[in-house]
């Protein structure tokens, strides 16, 4: 099985962890902006080129410290071992960073995260994983799962935020426990063996 995953907030907590120095930067109470919190993807009001260069100028000084998720370097391991191939597919870029292939190279090679392929921004996460065949594509934003939940791809999505047709999953327990369970899978319908 081919699965496809995404980096930040999928594998771990860029967002919580990137909030004291995005509140250092922008000179706003840590306690006041967690308030002003409605959905990560608000940017809290800020201009969309004042969060980018935030990133730019800020990113790259905390991104090799983001913890990741309990428990998603020993499923991804394990996906590993059991022969599937992991293709981690980031939005990550190179308007944000230096060099953002080895940044995220460094960062799941420092965690010890066995894969196959990353890709970085440079196309849709939809382009990357019909290019690559991909049957399990794993991310926590929704616009993302939606987009890839098109081409007739399981989707599985950490976002917990927006009802709809996507499968939830909370922790990489559950994401361990629906690839295991996946072949008896079919249209999203548990079939009895």
């Amino acid at each position: 099985m081919r699965i496809g995953i995404d980096i930040d907030d999928t594998i771990c907590d860029t967002w919580e962890y990137s909030l004291p120095f995005f509140s250092k930067y922008f000179e706003i109470n840590l306690d006041e902006l967690k308030e002003r919190i409605r959905d990560r993807y608000d940017i809290f009001g800020f201009p969309h080129e004042a969060y980018l260069r935030f990133l730019s100028d800020c990113y790259e000084e905390f991104i090799n410290d983001v913890p990741l998720k309990k428990g998603a370097k020993e499923a991804i391991n394990k996906l590993k071992e059991n022969g599937n191939e992991i293709i981690f597919i980031t939005a990550r870029s190179n308007r944000t960073f230096k060099d953002a292939y080895t940044i995220s190279y460094n960062y799941l090679q420092k965690n010890g995260i066995c894969f196959d392929k990353l890709y970085i921004s440079g196309g849709t996460k939809k382009e990357f994983c019909e290019k690559e065949n991909i049957d399990v594509f794993i991310d926590d934003s929704i616009r993302n799962c939606l987009c890839v939940k098109e081409l007739g791809i399981d989707v599985l999505c950490f976002d917990p935020l927006h009802d709809c047709d996507i499968y939830h999953v909370n922790n990489w327990d559950e994401v361990e426990n629906y690839i295991e369970k996946r072949p008896n899978l079919i249209g999203g319908l548990w079939i009895q063996e």
